[in-house]
């Protein structure tokens, strides 16, 4: 157990200084969708990680609008292999990336499917284009974003 607890420090650790660097990808299947943006796979290079998607402002599961995001995160990532760029680190240590499945972000086709927003504050805006009508006044915008 002291020895797993060790891996994963390390492990972030080591995410915290290469995603300033801007260098570290890696890949992995996805075994949990927690919700819309949060993610657990088993990692080929690092072992099992949560992963917290960059950018996706998703409503929590149990919101409004949280099941169908989460429900379509499930049906798109579940079981499936992933491709990721860390880019920072959360106060929950978990990993903020941008992934792909098939060559695709996976946020962007959230956003695009109407079922979570653009976070600008952490995207840069690189979902706006994909939002759809309506959607920020049915489920709202975190306040951070």
């Amino acid at each position: 157990m002291r020895r797993s607890i060790l891996v994963i420090a390390t492990a972030l650790s080591f995410f915290g200084i290469a995603a300033q660097a801007g260098a570290t990808e890696f890949t992995g299947k996805v075994v949990r969708v927690t919700d819309g943006d949060t993610l657990r796979i088993q990692s080929t290079e690092y072992g099992a990680l949560t992963i917290r998607l960059n950018g996706l402002d998703a409503p929590e599961t149990g919101r409004t609008g949280g099941n169908d995001a989460t429900r379509f995160m499930r049906d798109l990532v579940s079981g499936q292999q992933l491709r990721c760029k860390a880019v920072d680190q959360d106060r929950y240590g978990r990993v903020v990336a941008i992934c792909y499945r098939d060559g695709k972000d996976i946020a962007a086709q959230a956003v695009a499917a109407g079922v979570a927003l653009d976070c600008r504050r952490y995207s840069g805006g690189r979902y706006a284009k994909f939002e759809q009508p309506g959607v920020a006044n049915k489920i709202g915008r975190r306040p951070y974003c």
